[in-house]
């Protein structure tokens, strides 16, 4: 697996770096929300009481925005690597080699997802450098709630995946659920603003109990604070992670019956 995803980073690296404006620009990108951010923390005053673990309405969405860029990498990675393939006409030759189904998703969607690390890391100490926020962090806490919090996204990025490659299309199902847990999982919005029924459903949402562990673990919250989004997120994880590795084993067996892996 080492080997593979060394070999897919190395291509992905070659690619991405031979349009040099393409890193300059995601920097730009950071620094503007960053700034922008910060302008309307300063002019908006919430009703929250509670910020979902944050103190203020700029650090609140500063985290949002950094956390859910880095957790939906690992959803839309798995998907757009099987699309990649699929119309590149490489996902067939690829999956006739000895390299197993998961390790080509997971290889060929890691370097999206290092770059997603590196703009979280970005807006995180952009926020720390600049406007002092979160310089008194549970970093140990922040990486216990970001793992299984990624792990779960990674399931549901394989399912996706699963999904694209036997109907040929998972875009919209993707997107859409992107927009819902965005929308209703706090990455703007706190959770306590919304009705009380929307809440109950925000509650089934990964991205609700990511976002506000990792508000609580920025703002140094002992462990003991954080330790419910830690549980309910490895028990969604363990949910996850193996049924994407199945169902992205299963449809590839199914596609290679049907020989659709060329099909798109």
């Amino acid at each position: 697996m080492r080997d593979v995803t060394a070999a897919y980073l190395r291509r992905d690296w070659l690619v991405w770096s031979s349009y040099r404006f393409a890193a300059l620009w995601q920097v730009m990108v950071v620094g503007i929300v960053v700034a922008g951010v910060a302008l309307a923390g300063n002019t908006l005053v919430s009703k929250a009481a509670d910020f979902n673990g944050s103190k203020d309405f700029a650090s609140f969405v500063l985290a949002g925005l950094a956390f859910t860029d880095a957790l939906f990498a690992g959803l839309t990675g798995p998907s757009r690597a099987v699309r990649s393939g699929q119309t590149s006409g490489t996902l067939e030759p690829i999956l006739l080699t000895p390299v197993r189904t998961w390790q080509f998703i997971l290889g060929s969607s890691a370097f999206e997802a290092l770059l997603a690390f590196v703009r979280t890391a970005f807006f995180i100490f952009s926020a720390v450098v600049f406007l002092g926020y979160w310089r008194n962090a549970n970093v140990p806490g922040v990486v216990l709630v970001f793992t299984p919090a990624f792990a779960t996204f990674l399931g549901l990025g394989l399912l996706a995946a699963a999904f694209t490659m036997v109907v040929k299309q998972g875009d919209p199902v993707v997107g859409g659920y992107m927009a819902l847990s965005g929308l209703l999982g706090g990455t703007i919005i706190p959770v306590v603003l919304l009705p009380g029924w929307v809440q109950a459903i925000a509650q089934l949402l990964p991205l609700t109990h990511a976002l506000r562990g990792l508000r609580l673990a920025l703002d140094g919250a002992a462990f003991s604070t954080i330790a419910g989004p830690v549980l309910i997120l490895c028990a969604m994880a363990i949910l996850a992670l193996p049924f994407g590795l199945y169902a992205a084993t299963w449809a590839t067996k199914r596609a290679r019956r049907e020989g659709s892996l060329v099909v798109y």
